[in-house]
């Protein structure tokens, strides 16, 4: 795109570079090999996350926006079923206290200003200018509500480990005090995330739970106004939202799983945006005129899951086997591609405070992993089922898995499945085997470890281990409590190193996000956890 000036190119995630505590490593042939190698140049690729242009373009009067979303959600409501793009949609139709910046830091959002009362209570003073989408006026009472509803749904019982419900209280109207059970360092940033959205009492009891699931209530700059199963979601701008008003009218979501098919459908200009482009069509893109790619780090990990309750998998030396016989640089080569993803070693980004960059890896070796496998009686192998979601590329990454695991006597099943049916088995256990990207949503590796591999977070839609461990446990609820960042990050750089040696995932890689646009779309940027921002979306008009 010659017209324009440049991408901007961001040299580093946000977040400042911290080395962990250095682990030794155990003179047992069945444990991974230490290595303190610098990363290959190709594992960190240069991030472009914003379009920088000339200043002389004109705002467009084209008011819809035509965006590829990849898949559909279960439901809308905080609490349900959830993936990344129900999330995304519910934080631009609802909102929530708080709300991360573009550096992830928590500002100021239905909640004007907060302090910490004491060690366990919390203040928040509200926004008195704020209607639902039904009429009804924002007040305290929603706030409790909300949190309160919670309890009782799918998912958001995690959400509330810390949180004394006896102690959620509206003080009047305009004030609401959160009590935590202990000292908690992460309710600010908790209350940035999807799941916290204030929904409105009247209109969840007048709809029922599932009615609104699809057309959800909220204070959001948009409302949903039509959703076509299997075909797309239609928002409409809110034109009584209390904040900046969203630029363009409307927005449809076009589910769209096959990534080829997002593609073609961006070089046709059917879709204006492509917020999953496939790293296979990143040059594809890149070389058009009438296209370009953003792509960043974010706060995600992809990876191989072990369910760790059920046999063999509940073998430490069986997960350990697996993963010799896995060729994890060959998978993120050609899956997600060395322009849009970073070598994975440990479940924490590398650039978060409190990474362990001491951790031994777990080399391709499938003749150790035959021998490690026969030691646990299992010379002849096993089978073993494997879950995913059903597209071309996940086709494709399970297809190279089947044939690794195939070498050292394992038979993998393929079970290939639609996006609600797997978030539901993932979230009830009912699966062995399966692979995921899930977000450290709170941005911090305490926090995301603790969401992750805490045996009180399985069922939750982060915990994809159903790991059970009590000293993990320990050390997890101490980093959670400990209000010192300092010492906090050493804790989190112990813990990281006891999960790695307990082995209940293979990681594959930390991908980027990559987007694809048509070369009149401004407004978007890449952040550094799974968000876009809608209502600053808009059109230029070109030559």
């Amino acid at each position: 795109m010659k017209k324009y000036l440049a991408m901007l190119l961001a040299c580093a995630m946000i977040f400042a570079f911290a080395a962990g505590c250095a682990q030794q490593n155990p003179a047992n042939s069945d444990e991974p090999t230490a290595t303190n190698a610098p990363t290959d140049v190709e594992a960190t690729p240069v991030q472009n996350t914003e379009l920088v242009t000339d200043g002389n373009e004109t705002v467009s009067d084209k008011d819809t926006i035509n965006i590829a979303v990849d898949r559909e959600p279960a439901t809308l409501n905080p609490g349900g079923v959830s993936s990344n793009v129900n999330e995304i949609i519910m934080r631009n139709v609802l909102d929530t206290l708080l709300k991360f910046d573009e550096n992830a830091i928590p500002q100021a959002n239905l909640a004007t200003e907060w302090e910490a009362i004491d060690d366990l209570t919390w203040q928040f003073k509200l926004r008195d200018d704020v209607n639902f989408t039904n009429g009804e006026h924002f007040t305290a009472k929603d706030v409790v509500y909300s949190i309160n509803r919670l309890a009782n749904t799918t998912t958001g019982a995690s959400a509330l480990t810390y949180i004394d419900l006896s102690g959620v209280e509206a003080v009047d109207d305009y004030t609401v005090n959160i009590k935590t059970t202990k000292p908690y360092a992460f309710l600010e940033a908790q209350l940035c995330q999807a799941v916290m959205c204030i929904v409105n009492e009247k209109a969840i009891t007048e709809m029922g739970e599932d009615a609104h699931g699809r057309a959800p209530v909220g204070t959001g700059p948009y409302m949903v106004a039509d959703w076509t199963a299997g075909e797309s979601i239609t928002l409409e701008r809110n034109e009584n939202y209390w904040g900046e008003p969203a630029k363009l009218k409307t927005v449809v979501l076009k589910i769209m799983t096959e990534g080829t098919s997002r593609t073609i459908n961006l070089e046709t200009g059917d879709i204006d945006l492509n917020c999953r482009l496939q790293t296979t069509d990143i040059d594809r893109v890149e070389e058009s005129s009438d296209m370009y790619v953003l792509a960043g780090a974010q706060n995600t990990l992809r990876y191989i899951c072990f369910n760790t309750s059920v046999e063999p998998l509940n073998n430490v030396n069986v997960r350990k086997a697996l993963y010799h016989a896995t060729d994890t640089e060959l998978i993120r080569e050609t899956i997600y591609g060395v322009k849009s993803s970073e070598k994975a070693n440990g479940p924490i980004p590398p650039s978060f405070q409190g990474k362990n960059h001491d951790l031994p890896e777990y080399e391709y070796d499938p003749a150790k992993a035959k021998e490690m496998l026969a030691a646990e009686g299992y010379e002849n192998g096993f089978e073993v089922s494997f879950i995913y979601l059903a597209n071309t590329t996940n086709n494709m990454f399970a297809e190279m898995l089947q044939s690794m695991w195939a070498e050292v006597g394992v038979t993998l099943v393929l079970q290939p499945t639609e996006s609600g049916t797997l978030s539901t088995m993932l979230n009830a256990g009912d699966y062995e085997v399966g692979t995921a990207a899930t977000d450290m949503k709170l941005c911090d590796a305490g926090e995301g470890l603790y969401a992750f591999f805490h045996s009180s977070s399985r069922g939750s839609s982060q915990d994809r281990t159903w790991l059970n461990d009590a000293d993990v446990d320990a050390i997890l609820d101490k980093i959670v409590t400990t209000l010192d960042a300092e010492e906090r990050n050493k804790l989190v750089s112990e813990a990281e190193a006891m999960i790695h040696d307990l082995c209940p995932m293979i990681y594959i890689c930390h991908p980027w996000r990559v987007y694809g646009a048509r070369s009149n779309v401004r407004g978007l940027k890449v952040l550094p956890y799974d968000m876009e921002y809608y209502s600053k979306l808009y059109f230029v008009n070109e030559d």
